[in-house]
């Protein structure tokens, strides 16, 4: 093997190494023309809009932002669809229901229940060895106690 191609086969493997741990389980790319987008924010009320961002300048800076920064090439969605994790994509052009609600409900279908919430106090307590800590144990274990006890609707 040459050295060039030596060098091609660690830029490749370079580039395909990620941690698994840190990567999402879904990848969801909503869909939607600018014309829906530009309509769905004209269509927003005085009072939402006011002070914020929202208006159809704004809109048209973020768009002129996201079009610079996502070419064909590069992409966040191609990027996990190398790595294999490969988006699903929703066009929410179609949903006509308050606040998106079919779509949320698609996107709570595919994701199932939480399932990953669990004691991740204690275990990043124990990741960083600071259960040798008393006051950090007692206060992790409070608020961890207290975040479970409320109520959720």
């Amino acid at each position: 093997m040459s050295t060039a191609e030596e060098e091609d086969d660690a830029e490749e493997s370079a580039a395909t190494k990620f941690d698994k741990l840190i990567m999402p389980d879904y990848v969801f790319c909503l869909e939607a023309t600018e014309e829906f987008l530009r309509n769905r924010v004209m269509n927003l009320p005085e009072s939402v809009v006011h002070g914020t961002h929202n208006d159809e300048e704004g809109l048209m800076k973020r768009l002129e932002l996201y079009r610079s920064l996502n070419n064909d090439e590069e992409t966040v969605l191609n990027y996990f669809d190398e790595k294999e994790y490969h988006p699903e994509k929703i066009d929410v052009t179609k949903d006509d229901s308050p606040m998106m609600r079919d779509t949320v409900e698609r996107i709570k279908k595919t994701i199932g229940e939480p399932r990953n919430y669990g004691n991740f106090p204690f275990i990043l307590l124990q990741y960083y060895s600071l259960i040798e800590s008393p006051f950090i144990y007692q206060y992790t274990v409070s608020k961890f106690i207290h975040l479970n006890s409320r109520s959720y609707p």
